[in-house]
Parts: C-alpha cells; structure tokens; sequence
C-alpha cells in the first residue's frame, strides 16, 4: 500500500496565512493577497485585486492586520523602507 504523506503548510504570518509556489492557486477560503515589499493586501474590492500576484494569502482581514499588513489604500506602504 501507498501511504499518504501530509502536504506541509507555510504559515509565515501564523495561522490564517499561507505562501504557495508560484502560480499555485489560493487554499480555498483564502481570498486576501498580500504583498511582502510593501506590506499591503488586497482584498476583491481592491480595483488591484485581479493582477495582484499574492506572495502571501489571507484568510481574512483581521488575519492580515494581525500579521502587520495594511488595506492598499491605506497609505501605509512599506516599500524601499525595509
């Protein structure tokens, strides 16, 4: 017999946050992207949302906030200050 082996998660911001490989899907439920260079997410009603490519998926927004990202339009980009 084949024994099945569990996929490892990537919680890089705790539970509620996941890291695909690239071009993976989102884990279902997860719908808030997050970009590590600027520390934004975006959520669907971001007009950014579609062509965001998310390092970092969410659960939710408080999963995000929790782990130190801002709303996009916040003003809060943390770009080129890391």
């Amino acid at each position: 017999t084949t024994e099945k082996i569990p996929a490892a998660v990537d919680e890089p911001y705790g539970p509620g946050s996941a890291r695909v490989a690239a071009g993976a899907s989102a884990p279902e439920g997860y719908t808030v992207k997050g970009n590590e260079d600027s520390m934004l997410y975006h959520t669907t009603d971001s007009p950014s949302y579609e062509q965001t490519i998310a390092e970092i998926w969410f659960r939710d927004v408080e999963t995000a906030e929790k782990a130190g990202f801002h709303r996009w339009d916040s003003g809060e980009s943390q770009r080129g200050q890391r």
